[in-house]
């Protein structure tokens, strides 16, 4: 098991080093615009509040209940409520450390949530949803 993990993570970093090196040289801004193009074609009441929906799942009031629930529950404090509040708290700290270091603003052109902050990577969903 341990060796597949490790074989996803060396994706996972390959994947993430080749997006970012494309979305910083600008070589993804043509793509980004024909995908976000046709994402906005496919906009509709019903998608939206989907979107929304899933866009809302990341918030910070949402998972932190969770780890506490997890955390009271004796039986699942250290199996399960450890590693999932390491694994957000980590992650928030990663996800914020990356915008700073790449600085990329949000794209300013049909909002459908008012976000502010930096953004990355570019995806057109994620411009489409915020």
């Amino acid at each position: 098991m341990s060796k597949k993990i490790n074989i996803a993570a060396g994706f996972s970093l390959v994947v993430f080093a080749l997006t970012a090196i494309l979305t910083v040289s600008g070589y993804l801004d043509t793509l980004n615009n024909s995908l976000s193009e046709a994402s906005h074609s496919l906009e509709n009441p019903a998608l939206t509040i989907i979107l929304k929906i899933i866009t809302s799942i990341s918030e910070w009031f949402v998972y932190v209940p969770i780890a506490l629930l997890l955390f009271a529950i004796p039986k699942l404090r250290w199996r399960v409520g450890f590693p999932v509040t390491v694994t957000l708290m980590a992650s928030g700290m990663l996800n914020w450390t990356l915008k700073q270091l790449f600085a990329i603003p949000r794209p300013d052109t049909h909002r459908l949530i008012a976000e502010s902050g930096l953004s990355f990577p570019r995806a057109c969903l994620h411009d489409f949803t915020s």
